[in-house]
């Protein structure tokens, strides 16, 4: 059996999650969906925790909230329908209005290598078109947990509006500049399942959406950094990403907070746990972290050709976060410069 997609919907209480959900499930019929709320919607045509046997599986988690859940909650109820339902194309989790999208990625974020019945293929977070300029000004718990909504994800549907507004994608921007922006009503749902942010290399997708933003100017939570014409040493990139994402808060480690990085660079592999077949050559990486998980993972041969026929334009390390020095971090970057070839 092959593994199962993972996508998780994030957003607001009433920023339409479940209206999307069911769009997804009602428009993509030729897929089997399995599906995880945190709690059960009329809208769904759900009364009472249950297994459905039809197109939408649903299954509820015993604590009844993805956003206090174990990890080995939500796996157990991921395991659970695959068990029940061994046809699954996809399993669709909806994530409360309150939850810690960066702790739910890391949960589902399973090794590449591991033998698992499921992997995580993408987090979508809805932007309440309606409300959102209200919460996001406001200096509170809600404006906080918005920022990092937005800040961990690729995809941001705008929900709610006729019209686009340039006002909110200016702020989503400022959040997150390396993300793409749909509005739900122009939106043909059926790509949702195409999106593939954390399968191998996703980050291919994003570099030429990424370069469009290059030269704009960076707000106290986005930082861009590029070390383009750089070779790097595999070793000393993994220890400065390393203690960035896991510094405890009274660690002198520039005091930011990273909520997430991305990247992909040249590279000396002189770090032995990283893939020994590309021991001290020079080949390209790319780097992928949301909270304090990460993995650095080299290209493929036919990525690795393509992208050096590309030249230097194509590299780059990306790194999102709050109160981040840019030249402090461009300092620590610097660091992992080798000269070694």
């Amino acid at each position: 059996m092959d593994s199962v997609p993972i996508i998780v919907v994030s957003g607001f209480l009433g920023s339409g999650k479940t209206t999307l959900i069911k769009r997804i499930i009602d428009e993509n019929p030729e897929y089997k969906f399995g599906l995880i709320q945190n709690e059960f919607s009329q809208q769904m045509g759900i009364e009472k925790p249950l297994f459905i046997d039809n197109d939408a599986t649903i299954y509820e988690l015993p604590s009844g909230c993805l956003c206090c859940s174990a990890k080995s909650e939500l796996a157990f109820a991921i395991d659970s329908l695959i068990r029940v339902r061994n046809d699954l194309g996809y399993v669709l989790i909806e994530a409360s209005g309150i939850a810690n999208v960066i702790e739910l990625t890391n949960s589902l974020w399973v090794d590449h290598n591991a033998n698992c019945k499921f992997h995580l293929s993408s987090v979508v977070a809805l932007v309440d078109g309606l409300n959102f300029i209200k919460t996001i000004n406001y200096d509170g718990t809600m404006a906080k947990i918005a920022t990092m909504q937005i800040s961990s994800v690729s995809n941001i549907i705008i929900t709610k509006l006729e019209n686009p507004s340039s006002d909110i994608e200016k702020i989503v921007r400022e959040i997150n500049l390396n993300c793409t922006i749909y509005y739900s009503n122009k939106l043909d749902v059926k790509e949702i399942i195409h999106w593939k942010d954390f399968a191998d290399h996703p980050i291919m997708a994003s570099i030429y959406g990424l370069k469009e933003h290059l030269d704009k100017s960076m707000t106290k939570f986005i930082h861009l950094n590029t070390l383009p014409n750089e070779i790097l040493s595999l070793a000393k990139l993994n220890d400065v990403i390393a203690s960035l994402l896991w510094a405890q808060p009274d660690d002198d480690v520039l005091g930011c907070q990273i909520l997430r990085c991305k990247g992909i660079f040249v590279a000396i592999n002189d770090a032995e746990s990283i893939d020994e077949q590309h021991l001290s050559m020079e080949w390209i990486y790319t780097l992928q972290g949301v909270g304090n998980m990460y993995e650095i993972l080299p290209v493929n041969s036919i990525i690795h050709r393509k992208l050096t026929m590309d030249g230097p334009d194509n590299k780059f390390i990306f790194i999102t976060g709050k109160d981040i020095s840019k030249q402090d971090l461009v300092k620590e970057l610097q660091t992992c410069i080798t000269n070694k070839i």
